[in-house]
């Protein structure tokens, strides 16, 4: 299956319509056209328009609900089956000046089997309307599914270190954000977990700048009074510069280590 995808895959970059997507933009609409190409080669009737309206509602579905494993695809087979049959004993019932009380009780059944299969699948019953809210659900659904399954492109592996015993390793972090391709390089306003600047810090202990000018650099993000600092985290900002200064070595020796 997987090289069925990614044949499909390459397939469809060389359409027009496609340039420019991405390889993962493009696996949900190979796994599309897929599931459709097997279920047209597969047909479930020998009827030409109601096997053109199956194919029509098997697509429908994929397209608007999350429909992708075997078990889900035979499912949706059943309940499009169901459906058909449906139309079809409600036209022969239509066609009779009295109901048949077989083709009744027949249609009852395939009425429950069908609502049973869509509860199974997770469709609504109202035709398959959705709202804002179940939409946004659905998406959720799908990004976390596929997070699960490429783990390796939303995966960060971080160093850390003992600080007892100085042992060293690296553990894993799942984002939903995807990081595949993404290129790292040192935070330049931080020192392993500490908050710092380096040449404002050594301007201050070299007694280039105040304490005062080194908080207002470093704390201070734009102009207008809604940024300007109370007083009681200006001392906070100055108590920490105090903390910089007084741990110089211990600080610059991580930015060594980087």
């Amino acid at each position: 299956m997987a090289n069925e995808i990614e044949r499909e895959i390459s397939r469809l970059s060389n359409l027009k319509q496609h340039k420019g997507l991405a390889p993962e933009e493009l696996e949900p609409i190979a796994r599309l056209k897929i599931e459709i190409r097997k279920f047209k080669a597969n047909p479930l009737f020998p009827d030409k328009k109601e096997q053109e309206m199956a194919e029509t509602r098997f697509k429908e579905y994929l397209e608007n609900n999350e429909i992708d494993n075997a078990s889900d695809i035979d499912n949706l087979k059943s309940l499009i089956f169901n459906e058909i049959f449906e139309i079809r004993i409600q036209k022969q019932l239509n066609e009779m000046t009295i109901p048949n009380e077989r083709l009744t009780k027949q249609l009852v059944s395939i009425q429950d089997q069908k609502n049973g299969l869509k509860l199974r699948l997770g469709i609504d019953k109202k035709d398959n309307e959705q709202n804002d809210l179940s939409a946004l659900q659905l998406l959720q659904k799908r990004v976390k599914k596929y997070i699960n399954e490429n783990k390796n492109e939303f995966s960060l592996w971080i160093p850390w270190t003992c600080e007892k015993c100085g042992y060293k390793d690296i553990e894993p972090y799942l984002i939903y954000k995807r990081v595949k391709d993404f290129q790292t390089m040192p935070h330049g306003w931080f020192a392993g977990r500490y908050l710092f600047n380096y040449e404002i810090i050594k301007d201050v202990k070299d007694g280039k700048i105040t304490k005062e000018q080194a908080t207002k650099y470093l704390m201070c993000a734009g102009q207008g009074n809604h940024y300007k600092l109370p007083a009681e985290d200006k001392k906070w900002c100055e108590d920490y510069v105090n903390y910089c200064l007084e741990n110089f070595t211990e600080i610059t020796d991580l930015l060594k280590k980087n």
